[in-house]
């Protein structure tokens, strides 16, 4: 595992398109849809105050031992005062059921605890069963539901 670099950009989009393929979420978000698609979404979040201030220190890549390519990642920023929210954390199919997503979490919720933060958000598709019940075990609770809209095209 290792901090958020802006030489990351890249492999984090392919990595996001890649962990996302055939999942519920890019049935959603349409930037889990592709590379480029991917490539956005972390602009939005990083470069741009779309969902906060983008906190470098609190986000984590996580690599194959052997390879070396990135097969998790965990990003986060500062929404207000001691306030995190996790914008994004993810993990290669392959990968999954091994506790990765816990210690990518995990070492981002050290890190905001570093820096004086006290609360972390994060929002999560409910059809995501597995990631839902990750977050409860580590005693996130759902604070607000909402209905998703997912515009299609022009009506015919």
């Amino acid at each position: 595992m290792e901090g958020w670099q802006e030489r990351h950009f890249e492999p984090c989009a392919r990595l996001i398109w890649q962990a996302y393929t055939g999942h519920v979420d890019s049935e959603i978000n349409d930037q889990y849809q592709s590379e480029s698609g991917a490539m956005r979404f972390l602009k939005n979040i990083i470069v741009l105050p779309g969902c906060g201030q983008f906190m470098g220190e609190a986000s984590f890549v996580a690599r194959d031992v052997a390879s070396e390519h990135m097969v998790g990642v965990v990003l986060t920023s500062a929404v207000a005062q001691g306030v995190g929210h996790t914008t994004q954390v993810c993990v290669l199919p392959g990968y999954r059921g091994r506790g990765l997503g816990r210690r990518l979490l995990e070492a981002s919720i050290e890190a905001l605890r570093g820096k004086g933060f006290r609360e972390l958000s994060l929002t999560v598709t409910a059809g995501n069963r597995s990631a839902v019940g990750l977050y409860e075990r580590m005693g996130f609770r759902a604070m607000k539901t909402f209905a998703a809209g997912v515009w299609e095209g022009e009506r015919r």
